[in-house]
């Protein structure tokens, strides 16, 4: 501890033996603490004490901790210990100056103390004055005492003046009394020989003019209110010399009272505390300096005193990195860091090496496993650790200095794997790099290009010039010397072919280089790429062959292509003759088909109502003959639209379809009736097409969903629940991929969904072909077409249907319309 608390602080060093021996004491258990934590206004006093020449002492703080310089400590008895208590002066004159250190603390006036030498071999006596010593809020925080020596007169009886005066003046310091006015009555020789006045110019008042100009306001002040109060006071002033100079000096006074308790003004010594004060001003602003820049540091920087490394003055750095909190100061590294003992690292070890040796260490990329915050980091810091010796020439501590490098070492490998996967990308695509020292004219190439050449990986460049055809050599030394040229980007590119110095074989190349400038623009080196570029030439003749050949065969296509265009333009007059054939059919069975019917029909009314009575049991024979004319003009209906529909022709208009089904649920209203069916609509919108299909779409959907309605456990049929939802998709939402993707943005849903019987998943597709039907006849009635026709109208409108099923849970029907 000694060297460290010796050398960094001033008020220690140059302190003679006390100086040495109070910092060689460890403080950090003690009241004060380390002196980097003690008051400015001790350190100043303490520095002023110590370095004096004449007997001062300072008591400090209410447990008066001694600080006595050597001349003061001289005629004291065992003053230096490592209990600094004030009780160590010696138990007898202990007991009677406690009182007066208690009285001056408490702001009173005190006689000074006669204090008798413990020199056996000199008779002196001394005098002991108490002073407060007070901080800049003017609270009093220690007390000062100055011995002077005293000689008792032979004559017990002689108090002159005279002879006190005598006394004084041999003193080696200035000392003062006044009147209880406060004018100055006494100066001894010191205050005249330093600062050049006469006595006429000092006493009174007068002494206060050779205070500085800026300090003589409040100097005069605060003595005027401390003589008024009968209080000590204690004046920090700077004081002309005789030579005109300003020296800073520290004015202490006391009151003084006669027997009677009556004021007889003031008694003091002024000290002259120049160098100390320069110092330490000069102390404050090189701690002021050295601490902002080490606690703003970037850095971390900590001190680990004693081999328990004691970590002491981290800075913010510091703190931040260990993660921790503030409260490290004062403890073992062990604790403060377990986890260099948990996670098995080896840094303690090195450290005490480091205060083995006394060799400095330093270690640079090291991973520190430090838990920060209760989260375990792995950072990677440059490391040094720094002895610090004492004045012996031992280790006492160790400076550590980190710096954290993560960032720097994630770029680092972040480049080292660029530069993996770049060399992995050339490998695979089977190129070659070299570079060119324009210094020295070598050229290094790549393992590759050094095969593809015949020639070694370093050469120099006219060497590889050589093995250049002589038709291509000139050409690419030019480009090459171009791009050096001053002005140049430095970048070309060029194709040539090169012979295999060994074994002939020819290569055609594909190069691409870039110069490199220093900061002077001056070309140094040259970076480039080669491509094998043969076999791309060689599969370009053989594709140029393959285009050649292709070419003739897409002539003769293009003939047959010609002749293929005459025979479809003669199909497509028969299709149209075949769509106008199928129009006429569609007359044909809308009106000579269903004339024979509709006698059927007639004819077997008339049976019915003239001879129901004598037929008795073939009346149902006469039934099952209409039930069929029916179907057959059922069949006949649908099959006529679904012809009609097949055609592609529509009326397109704008068609609300809310409007469409809300009709379709008018014309179904007795069938909806009777089933006591529930149908719940939403808001349909308006879109561009047929209004007569999409009626012939809504009705056949609903009225199946009414058809096909499913039997409870007891066979009764349930109520049909029938639900026509909408919603508008994006096509990217579409459940299929339609043909027409790049046609629409958007596509309006409708789902028609009922609680109906349903239907196996299996027979989703199957239910929209003509005459499919999953029932018979019996038991559903229906001619197996209308979900063709449903398809058709959707199809007509370049949409989609698709359907879902589960036996006896219900269908549901998604139609899918594109948004125009």
């Amino acid at each position: 501890m000694e060297s460290f608390y010796y050398n960094t602080y001033p008020f220690f060093l140059n302190k003679g033996k006390m100086g040495q021996f109070l910092a060689s004491q460890d403080w950090s258990n003690s009241a004060l603490g380390n002196p980097d934590g003690w008051p400015v206004s001790l350190k100043i006093t303490l520095g002023t004490v110590l370095g004096a020449s004449t007997k001062m002492a300072l008591f400090w703080g209410q447990d008066f901790l001694f600080f006595p310089n050597d001349a003061y400590a001289a005629i004291l008895d065992n003053p230096i210990h490592s209990d600094q208590k004030a009780a160590r002066i010696g138990h007898e004159p202990w007991a009677l100056i406690q009182p007066l250190l208690e009285r001056v603390w408490n702001a009173e006036a005190v006689e000074p103390f006669v204090y008798q030498s413990v020199d056996p071999f000199e008779n002196q006596r001394y005098l002991l004055n108490f002073s407060p010593v007070t901080d800049e809020n003017g609270v009093i925080t220690g007390i000062l005492s100055t011995a002077t020596a005293f000689v008792q007169p032979s004559d017990q009886n002689q108090e002159s003046e005279t002879y006190d005066r005598q006394v004084t003046d041999t003193v080696p310091a200035i000392i003062w009394t006044t009147k209880p006015d406060g004018s100055c009555s006494y100066l001894n020789k010191q205050w005249y020989e330093y600062t050049g006045q006469t006595k006429a110019q000092a006493e009174g008042f007068g002494w206060l003019d050779a205070t500085h100009p800026e300090d003589k306001d409040t100097s005069s002040k605060q003595f005027l209110e401390a003589n008024e109060q009968h209080i000590p006071f204690h004046l920090l002033y700077r004081l002309r010399q005789h030579d005109g100079t300003y020296r800073w000096a520290i004015d202490k006074g006391s009151p003084r009272f006669d027997a009677e308790g009556n004021y007889l003004g003031m008694i003091g010594t002024v000290i002259d505390i120049h160098e100390q004060k320069l110092a330490e001003e000069s102390l404050r602003a090189s701690e002021a300096k050295l601490r902002s820049i080490v606690s703003t540091a970037p850095v971390a920087i900590g001190l680990f005193v004693g081999r328990d490394l004691i970590v002491e003055n981290p800075n913010q750095t510091f703190i931040d990195i260990v993660g921790k909190g503030p409260d490290i100061v004062g403890k073992p590294l062990r604790e403060v860091m377990p986890e260099l003992i948990e996670q098995n690292q080896p840094f303690l070890q090195i450290l005490d090496d480091v205060f083995t040796t006394g060799q400095r260490f330093h270690s640079y990329g090291s991973e520190v496993k430090i838990v920060q915050n209760g989260v375990m980091t792995h950072n990677i810091y440059n490391i040094t650790y720094s002895p610090v010796f004492d004045e012996e020439g031992k280790v006492y501590a160790i400076l550590d200095i980190a710096v954290d490098v993560t960032g720097e070492a994630k770029v680092k490998q972040a480049l080292k794997e660029s530069q993996h996967i770049l060399q992995s990308m050339i490998d695979l695509a089977e190129l070659g790099t070299y570079t060119v020292d324009l210094a020295s004219q070598k050229l290094v190439k790549s393992p590759k290009v050094s095969s593809w050449y015949g020639l070694p990986e370093v050469t120099d460049v006219f060497a590889s010039l050589d093995v250049i055809i002589e038709s291509d050599r000139d050409r690419v030394f030019q480009i090459y010397k171009d791009a050096l040229l001053p002005g140049s980007s430095g970048f070309y590119r060029m194709e040539y072919t090169i012979i295999h110095s060994q074994t002939s074989q020819r290569r055609i190349l594909q190069t691409v280089g870039q110069v490199r400038r220093n900061l002077e623009g001056q070309p140094t080196h040259v970076d480039g790429l080669i491509r094998d570029v043969t076999s791309h030439y060689e599969a370009k003749a053989a594709l140029e062959f393959l285009v050649q050949e292709r070419t003739e065969e897409l002539e003769a296509t293009n003939e047959e292509l010609t002749s293929s265009n005459e025979n479809l333009a003669e199909l497509n007059e028969q299709l149209i003759r075949s769509n106008e054939s199928l129009e006429q059919f569609a007359y044909v069975a809308s009106h000579d088909l269903q004339e024979p019917l509709r006698k059927i029909q007639q004819f077997s009314d008339l049976l019915s109502l003239r001879h129901r009575a004598s037929l008795a049991e073939d009346n149902r024979l006469l039934d099952r003959i209409q039930e069929s004319a029916q179907r057959m003009s059922n069949l006949i209906n649908d099959l006529l639209t679904f012809s009609q529909l097949s055609t592609g022709k529509s009326n397109r208009e704008r068609v609300n379809l809310s409007s469409v089904l809300n009709q379709v649920i008018d014309t179904l209203s007795v069938a909806i009736e009777e089933s006591k069916a529930s149908i719940e609509v939403m808001a349909l919108p308006e879109i561009q097409g047929d209004q007569r299909q999409f009626e012939q779409l809504f009705q056949n959907l609903i009225s199946n969903a009414l058809k096909f309605s499913s039997k409870d456990i007891l066979g009764n049929a349930t109520v049909p629940s029938i639900r026509v939802s909408y919603q508008s998709l994006a096509t990217n939402q579409l459940p299929f991929n339609p043909e027409n993707r790049d046609k629409y943005a958007r596509y309006h849903q409708v789902v028609i969904e009922d609680n109906g019987i349903g239907f196996e998943e299996t027979y989703a597709e199957r239910i929209f072909g003509v005459f499919q039907r999953l029932h018979s006849k019996n038991v559903f009635a229906g001619t197996g077409v209308g979900l063709a026709i449903c398809q058709k109208v959707v199809t007509n409108h370049d949409g989609m249907i698709v359907a879902q099923g589960t036996p006896n849970q219900g269908a549901k029907f998604y139609i899918y319309l594109p948004e125009f």
